[in-house]
């Protein structure tokens, strides 16, 4: 960016409707010509006290001889002439400036010119000589620095060019796997030592130059760094070489590496063979360079029973029994794949059956990654695809859902991004015990049971989530598998990208489900308040930073994820602004600025590394845009600014920037200021968004004139990664603007819009404004549509915090109930003026659907979050509409009760607290059929507040190890600040077990850290800062990144803070 002037450079201006920018410079009295814009040239002038000035000079020579100008012209007559052979050389004559230079400043000059002469001759004698030393050239390592590497990244003189891996399973007792592995070496530096990855398994053998060369003499390791080392009497030559080793171990116990989970079925255990190697476990399952750029084929082969479908990355080229192989053993041979990173292979095996759909050839226009043959051309030809679904036979009839999606939502991405899916067959798995939500292994996606199945118990939220994961992990096949970023440090370019398509590509095939519409509350919340702490990191950060397994884990955040998803997406939409269509987002065309770059990025960077700096270098010629000033603080800083509106006496609505800080007054740094496109509908445009840019600390112009009583909404669309104040007149403004209809009985501001202004007046009190901002906006609720859930998404989990901070828990209840639930149950109208009768909607025995809603997913969403929040109120009939439900329903009977209300029926039956209902929910636990009636009855346990019942279940086999955070964030979510201290102190004593049963390995120290730092953002008593220090200092082993427990740390002292600042407040001004 460039500061002098506060515009930032580029090649081509989107001209916006209105530019901040443009505006402060005719302001200050910039002087533009015709030829200087043109030119690209500015004239400033120089202001002075009462006057302004251009710019002149004035300088006075004294004579002192050596300093007198001469006469150039009698000067210029005697310049000697050179000459060579009798011929004259005109091009030794000196040149015209040397002429206007006095005698003393070319004297000065000549003496420079001799001494810098010399300086360079010596040096380059003495470099010859060092070169003449030392060997010259590049840097070479010795061939022993290797045999003594004591760094967590790998040595870089050696990498790997291709992977032969052969496994042979056990899938009985002891569970062994027996294995072998060619690794194809390229060696840049001559070595005695090769150092790579293993970790958990014993290396039998290795060997360099294939299954007959060379044994190595030596091999060692050190568990801190998951390092071996392997040595030779010689050193390896420089160029291609092979190493081939065997090694053995048994299947895992945790839920990362190659690792057995296991399932009832028909009565009986089964058990199920999975990998999950993201982000450094490939290495717990064959000695690897566990490093994502460093890139390479894989060609795999499985030996295992004949009973076992087997499963990898490729379509499995041959599968049959070797006669050398007991009886009863299978061997399923893969195709060899692409390049990708270790992280990215998988294999499965199990008794697993599937269904297909068929995806059709890309369309003409889109391009189809290839690389070279052996004869080095590439294939053009475009095939169709098939999609199979798997999961354990009893859940078969649950995979139609998940394969109707994944058929459809690759061509939207294909068509949007103008690149076809790379591999030839596409597979997506429901594996019964998975850490994660699921993981991208390209080809072949596995998935949890609730991440994948969608049965007859399934609520619209449970479909949403399905949608969303699903299409979550495809985006990967390009962002993170296609193209994958070098490092950890940018784990954004993977998680980011697939978190803003995920909603692309769920849009576009279930357009009924609002997922567009849901992107701000299901994201930008979480981000923003991760941000807005002091612990929080940039999106693109130093490698410094991730320098471990526990660091690498802990940048698996909302920064990464959501807040990289709401930058894209804000650039995106800036990009668009001047798009006449308003499905520009959900209808990808081929005129949209960002895909445009994105292609080229795909294009460029297919098979291969990338950073944030490539990235945004790919936009120069798709777009011609220098897209990397302007998106410099967004990649490269942490937080995000605050944008404060104010208004002046004639109407003028000006800006100005600073960065959020909860902590801490802020003032706008000038050496860092964020490049902000500012989005706005007011009262004289209310359904167009009009754009300006904000680059520097304030504008001078006004963003717009109001007309008197007018208002304005800033980032409109909520597509802007920042936050709003306004004066308190413009707020005053927005409470009446939030409660107006037009003509036809729709809101005059969008439902996002409204949800904005209730996020940000929560967060900006103290900032010159008071919590009655955010409280009159809850009052508002009330007059806004049922059908409209965005507000209601966004106001709801303040409503509980405010409930868990305040000194005036009953009042604040009696509020909540009185002044807004019971005004929305009751008189709640839907959009359009639609004359349904809604009385009995928020119950749960009431109408499910109604007819001509203009929003009807939405309603659905919001009636199930409506009576939970009642029942968590105690609201009488819903309680004891619940109590009667739940006797019918823990027998086994459902009359009458829609999916969408089982976890408010379950949560409010909790809520009430009796042991026998908690015992019921247990037994209803153990018997369950459906992964998201599970998940459901769960967080319905953490409810239940008998002690340390809740947690000690975390511990019973009843609750499966994968389900211990959904278990220890309800406990936490729902019981406040009292059951949040209660968890923390119990996991100080607990720590142990828990691990042990998550695995032992980073992925359960990230689960772990995770439960610890959401359970501290419900704490608002500052003695337990010191219960989280002692965990830290007695478990760093096993939370090996400190971050999660300073993050912690910091969310109890910003809500003692918020207790100190506004607890009062709120208590005194509910009770007026």
């Amino acid at each position: 960016m460039d500061r002098m002037n506060g515009t930032p450079p580029r090649k081509v201006s989107f001209s916006p409707r209105f530019s901040l920018v443009d505006e402060e410079e005719e302001e200050v009295g910039y002087t533009k010509t015709g030829e200087d814009v043109r030119a690209g040239l500015v004239t400033q002038p120089y202001s002075h006290q009462g006057g302004t000035y251009l710019h002149s000079f004035n300088v006075d020579i004294e004579d002192n001889g050596d300093d007198v100008l001469l006469d150039w012209e009698q000067y210029s007559r005697t310049t000697p002439r050179w000459r060579l052979f009798g011929k004259e050389i005109g091009c030794l004559s000196p040149p015209d400036w040397w002429y206007h230079l006095t005698k003393g400043q070319r004297r000065l000059l000549f003496l420079f010119f001799i001494g810098a002469t010399s300086f360079t001759l010596i040096l380059l004698v003495m470099m010859a000589l060092a070169s003449l030393h030392f060997g010259g050239g590049p840097y070479v390592p010795h061939p022993d620095i290797a045999c003594e590497w004591n760094e967590w990244r790998l040595p870089d003189w050696v990498k790997p060019t291709a992977y032969s891996l052969d496994f042979e399973v056990n899938m009985e007792e002891p569970w062994t796997v027996e294995a072998s592995a060619y690794i194809d070496l390229d060696v840049l530096h001559s070595t005695r030592c090769v150092v790579l990855h293993a970790a958990d398994m014993s290396v039998v053998e290795a060997r360099l130059g294939g299954d007959d060369g060379l044994v190595a003499m030596n091999k060692t390791y050190d568990e801190s760094l998951e390092q071996l080392t392997l040595r030779w009497d010689d050193a390896i030559s420089v160029g291609e070489q092979r190493l081939y080793m065997t090694f053995t171990y048994p299947l895992r116990e945790g839920m990362a590496g190659f690792y057995k989970s296991t399932y009832m079925d028909d009565g009986k255990e089964e058990t199920l063979a999975a990998t999950q190697f993201e982000a450094n476990s490939a290495r717990m399952a064959f000695p690897c360079f566990d490093e994502p750029h460093l890139k390479a084929p894989f060609t795999v082969e499985v030996v295992t029973s004949k009973d076992y479908t087997v499963l990898s990355n490729m379509p499995a080229k041959k599968v049959h029994h070797h006669d050398t192989q007991e009886e009863g053993l299978q061997a399923w041979h893969f195709e060899t794949s692409p390049p990708m990173s270790t992280y990215l292979l998988a294999i499965i095996i199990g008794k697993l059956e599937s269904v297909t759909r068929e995806i059709e050839a890309p369309a003409e226009g889109v391009w189809l990654p290839q690389l070279e043959d052996q004869d080095g051309k590439v294939s053009e030809k475009k095939e169709k695809r098939v999609v199979q679904v798997w999961g354990i036979p009893s859940q078969i009839q649950h995979l139609e859902y998940a394969a109707d999606a994944a058929s459809q939502i690759v061509p939207v991405y294909e068509n949007a991004l103008k690149v076809a899916y790379a591999l030839p067959k596409l597979d997506l798995v429901a594996i019964p015990d998975f850490a994660a939500g699921a993981m991208e292994n390209w080809g072949l996606i596995t998935y949890r049971q609730s991440a994948l199945l969608v049965s007859p118990t399934s609520s619209l939220a449970d479909t949403r989530y399905v949608t969303l994961v699903v299409a979550h992990e495809l985006a990967h096949q390009w962002f993170g598998n296609l193209v994958t970023m070098s490092w950890w440090n940018e784990l954004w370019l993977n998680e980011g990208f697939a978190s803003y398509f995920e909603y692309l590509g769920s849009e576009a095939v279930h357009g009924n489900m609002s997922f567009l519409d849901g992107f701000y509350f299901e994201n930008l919340p979480k981000a923003l308040d991760y941000d807005g702490k002091n612990v929080s990191h940039a999106l693109s950060m130093g490698n410094e930073l991730v320098d471990s397994s526990g660091a690498i884990e802990g940048v698996f955040d909302a920064i990464e994820y959501q807040k990289g998803a709401s930058v894209l997406r804000m650039l995106r939409a800036w990009m668009n602004k001047g798009s006449t269509r308003d499905d520009w987002e959900s209808q990808p065309s081929e005129d949209d600025p960002f895909l445009m770059g994105i292609n080229e990025y795909l294009r460029k960077h297919s098979f291969d590394n990338s950073t944030g700096v490539s990235l945004w270098e790919s936009f120069d010629t798709s777009t011609e845009l220098d897209l990397l000033p302007l998106m410099n603080e967004w990649t490269f800083r942490d937080g995000y600014p605050l944008v404060t509106v104010s208004l002046d006496g004639k109407g003028n609505i000006k800006a100005k920037q600073e960065k959020f800080s909860v902590s801490e007054e802020m003032s706008c740094d000038t050496e860092n200021l964020w490049w902000i496109p500012i989005s706005f509908v007011s009262s004289d445009s209310t359904t167009q968004i009009k754009w300006g840019e904000l680059n520097a600390c304030q504008s001078l112009r006004p963003l717009i004139t109001l007309p008197k009583n007018g208002w304005v909404k800033i980032n409109a669309g909520q597509y802007g990664f920042y936050r709003v104040n306004y004066s308190p007149q413009l707020w005053s403004q927005l409470h009446d603007a939030v409660q107006q209809f037009d003509s036809n009985g729709y809101p005059l501001l969008g439902g996002v819009d409204v949800a904005g202004l209730v996020e940000d007046s929560f967060h900006v009190a103290g900032h010159g404004i008071t919590m009655e901002v955010f409280l009159k906006f809850l009052q508002a609720l009330h007059r806004r549509p049922v059908d409209e859930a965005g507000p209601w998404m966004s106001a709801l989990p303040y409503i509980r915090r405010i409930d868990n901070l305040v000194s005036c828990q009953k009042d604040w209840s009696n509020f909540v109930s009185s002044s807004i639930l019971e005004p929305f149950i009751e008189n709640g109208t839907l959009s359009g003026n639609l004359g349904e009768n809604l009385v009995d909607f928020f119950t749960f025995s009431g109408t499910t659907e109604i007819d001509g809603v203009s929003n009807p997913a939405e309603l659905q969403m919001l009636r199930p979050a409506i009576i939970d929040i009642a029942g968590y109120f105690g609201t009488q009939s819903i309680v004891d509409e619940a109590k009667s439900l739940f006797k019918d329903v823990a027998k086994g009977k459902s009359p009458g009760l829609h999916p969408d209300l089982r976890s408010s029926l379950y949560n409010t039956i909790a809520k009430v607290n009796k042991k026998n209902d908690m015992s019921t929910m247990v037994s209803m636990l153990k018997s369950a059929e459906n992964a998201d009636e599970s998940e459901r009855i769960i967080r319905a346990l953490g409810i239940f507040d008998h002690g340390h019942d809740s947690l000690k279940l975390s511990l019973d086999p009843a609750v499966k190890a994968q389900d211990i955070g959904i278990l220890m964030d309800s406990i936490s979510f729902h019981g406040g600040n009292k059951a949040a201290v209660r968890l923390i102190e119990w996991m100080q004593g607990n720590i142990g077990p828990l691990y042990e049963k998550l695995g032992q390995d980073t992925v359960a120290g990230r689960k772990l850290g995770q439960i610890i730092e959401r359970a501290a953002a419900h704490v608002k008593d500052t003695e337990t800062m010191s219960v989280l220090r002692a965990i830290q200092d007695e478990s760093s082993d096993i939370l090996e990144d400190v971050r999660y427990i300073d993050r912690a740390v910091e969310s109890i002292r910003s809500n003692a803070k918020w207790v100190a600042d506004h607890s009062d407040f709120v208590c005194d001004w509910i009770s007026e």
